[in-house]
């Protein structure tokens, strides 16, 4: 729980969200779970809720797609938002990511151990930056999740969401000014930051909203 509660709260400096889910995959069930929120009115009511994978749910549709979805206004498109038990009756802007880490077996495919939501009240509030920023932070927790046990997981993933942290307050305030921080520079960031012996930054260029292709844009430690 404590580990669900740091990245809810490191993630409200780094996107706009009235609300906040992360939910994971519950074979048994065949569904997705909610095990943490933040923004409810009555998180411990959010909690129970449970979302079957046999079910139309957006979040479904991205979970099992394990693809990025971001949608202007989720009120157009799934009416159960406006059920009390949900508690997004004024949800209009929506953004959901798959927690994807790399599969032994298969690796050329992914496993999908669940998703994060992103709630907002104001239609068309998330941006495509948005959405890459959200994918970042999703994989650095699934990561920490599969490959840790509970002291170095929780380790693993306070470095990786406080190295990212910084390095989106290094690039953000040059926004505007014109001016483009060296991509040696923040790849050092990052090494440090994850204490990690090295770092490689890749620059993507969308083909479509939810897949990008990777160059190799700088290096530090190798």
């Amino acid at each position: 729980k404590e580990i669900m509660e740091r990245v809810l709260g490191q993630m409200k400096s780094l996107l706009p969200f009235k609300t906040a889910s992360i939910q994971l995959y519950n074979p048994q069930k065949d569904a997705l779970e909610i095990v943490e929120c933040d923004g409810f009115e009555h998180g411990e009511e959010v909690l129970r809720l449970v979302f079957p994978c046999s079910e139309d749910y957006p979040n479904v549709a991205a979970f099992r797609a394990c693809s990025n979805m971001r949608i202007p206004d989720i009120q157009q498109l799934y009416p159960h938002f406006r059920d009390p038990k949900y508690q997004t009756q004024d949800v209009r802007g929506w953004m959901c990511v798959p927690m994807q880490v790399e599969n032994g077996d298969l690796p050329q495919r992914k496993k999908v151990m669940g998703v994060i939501t992103f709630d907002h009240t104001q239609a068309d509030i998330y941006t495509p930056n948005d959405l890459e920023r959200a994918r970042i932070i999703a994989n650095i927790t699934a990561s920490a999740l599969e490959h840790a046990g509970r002291y170095e997981q929780m380790k693993t993933l306070y470095q990786g969401l406080d190295a990212f942290h910084d390095i989106m307050e290094k690039v953000e305030p040059l926004g505007g000014s014109g001016q483009r921080p060296s991509l040696d520079v923040l790849a050092e960031l990052a090494c440090k930051g994850a204490r990690a012996d090295s770092a490689v930054i890749y620059l993507a260029q969308p083909s479509s909203e939810s897949t990008h292709t990777y160059t190799c844009a700088a290096r530090h430690g190798l």
